[in-house]
């Protein structure tokens, strides 16, 4: 049996298949990015699948059947890393496996919702391979797919938050944003001895990047004790604390424009924006960068 390739359909349908893995990975992992640099992803994506279709043809795989599977496992990583690396942007090794293996998990999910076929109307009719669904199914399923994105990832949120209770957060500060995670600690009860505000933790090496060169010298000289020069562009304070390890010492804090927090999907504003410095890992296996304050959470007249 012999098979016609379509070159231009095929091409079209990869395009359309892309970009559906392609938002729910950005809604599942909460990635930024912008439509221009997601169709410029999804263009790629498309490309790239359609030479690797064309590389699996019956001739191609008769001729070179021992290196056509290393070639092929080969081009599907390239092109799926230059597909993320276009999306967002320039990722460290561990956001590159998170975003391959977000990928082929969707991209199973989606190729077993395409093989489900009830008979619900002329749409589905057959119970069928994924491989052989018509044009028309395959567009509706695919919308059906993203339609049922919000509630599968609200659920995976309350989840995941449940058990770690860790929050994605985002930090703005003069123009720059930073994200990280924050792990809500009921044992922080760390506030401003001056005006009792609440204050959040996090690591010097997370936060750096919301200052300049000037100041990330005149904060990194104070978390060393080694500057008695007030630096007039950033306000810094001085928080009393005691733990375990230290019962008297001293936390050196500033103060960020904008802190939010995302509790189920939605963005909240938090009025506490005072932040601790601790020039040290907060995490050992790196899982959040910051230690939250429980009335970032609990208390609804914190946020707006």
């Amino acid at each position: 049996m012999h098979y016609t390739i379509y070159v231009d359909l095929v091409w079209v349908v990869q395009c359309y298949i892309n970009s559906i893995l392609l938002i729910w990975i950005k809604f599942f992992l909460r990635k930024e990015s912008t439509i221009l640099k997601m169709l410029f992803a999804v263009l790629l994506g498309g490309t790239g699948n359609t030479f690797i279709i064309l590389i699996c043809s019956e001739g191609i795989q008769r001729k070179f059947m021992m290196i056509v599977p290393v070639f092929i496992t080969i081009c599907l990583l390239l092109v799926n890393l230059g597909v993320f690396r276009i999306a967002f942007g320039r990722q460290n090794q561990k956001e590159y496996i998170k975003l391959m293996g977000m990928y082929w998990i969707v991209a199973v999910a989606f190729a077993g919702f395409l093989s489900f076929s009830p008979q619900l109307g002329p749409f589905f009719r057959t119970n069928r391979g994924f491989l052989s669904v018509s044009g028309k199914e395959l567009f509706v399923k695919g919308m059906i797919f993203l339609a049922i994105l919000p509630v599968v990832n609200q659920l995976y949120q309350r989840i995941k938050l449940n058990r770690t209770q860790c929050y994605l957060l985002e930090f703005e500060h003069r123009g720059k944003k930073i994200r990280g995670k924050g792990l809500l600690d009921t044992g922080n009860c760390l506030r401003n001895c001056q005006n009792n505000e609440p204050v959040v933790i996090a690591e010097y090496q997370f936060m750096k990047e919301l200052f300049s060169a000037e100041e990330q010298e005149y904060l990194e000289k104070m978390l060393d004790w080694n500057c008695d020069i007030q630096n007039e562009n950033i306000k810094v304070v001085y928080i009393p604390y005691h733990s375990l390890g230290e019962s008297h010492g001293l936390l050196l804090g500033v103060y960020i424009e904008q802190l939010g927090i995302y509790l189920e999907n939605e963005r909240k504003q938090i009025m506490h924006n005072l932040v601790g410095l601790y020039a040290g890992k907060i995490s050992a296996k790196e899982e959040y960068q910051v230690i939250l304050h429980t009335d970032c959470v609990e208390a609804k007249d914190s946020m707006r």
